[in-house]
């Protein structure tokens, strides 16, 4: 499952986290770019999960996903879990999502070994991987999730409006 359309103003929103990038560059979003582009980024991530019914949130520790989680988890009511990668094992701590309904939830970058190490893990500590959630996400990996997939934002219809040549400079600085 992944959103049709994004609306112009969540599309706009993305397009002012992530700048400009070079071609061929993936976008990756950047929350000290806008406080106000990230909160219209979380609450729609929010309303994108809602669906999915998650207890507790998996997030990688990276600052773009720990405010994105911080986001979602308020506006849903539920805990945002970080998990890390340290040599190629990812560590969480077990005893916040055992036997809860998880969702991944990723700004950008569902990885098919991270997905297949969580649905182990989950597995494992008897969580349902409920689902996974990007913010700037594709149909590929839709086709190729285990669970139910949410993209936010596809990243064609991003590259189709010309991300990063819009918000080249952050647009909640003093003075604006």
């Amino acid at each position: 499952m992944t959103e049709a359309h994004a609306r112009p103003e969540l599309l706009d929103a993305v397009h002012r986290l992530v700048g400009a990038h070079g071609a061929g560059a993936e976008p990756l979003l950047d929350p000290s770019r806008s406080a106000t582009a990230m909160e219209t980024v979380g609450r729609a991530a929010a309303e994108a999960v809602r669906p999915l019914r998650p207890e507790v949130l998996l997030t990688s520790e990276d600052s773009a996903n720990a405010v994105l989680a911080h986001i979602v988890s308020r506006e849903l009511g539920v805990p945002a879990v970080p998990f890390y990668v340290e040599e190629g094992v990812i560590e969480i701590d077990a005893a916040l999502v055992r036997g809860r309904r998880v969702v991944l939830l990723l700004a950008k970058g569902v990885q098919p070994l991270r997905l297949s190490t969580m649905h182990s893990f989950a597995g494992t500590h008897h969580a349902e991987l409920a689902g996974i959630a990007e913010v700037i996400g594709s149909a590929g990996a839709a086709s190729e999730a285990p669970v139910p997939y949410v993209a936010v934002v596809d990243q064609a219809e991003l590259a189709a409006r010309g991300a990063g040549a819009v918000g080249g400079a952050r647009d909640d600085e003093p003075g604006r």
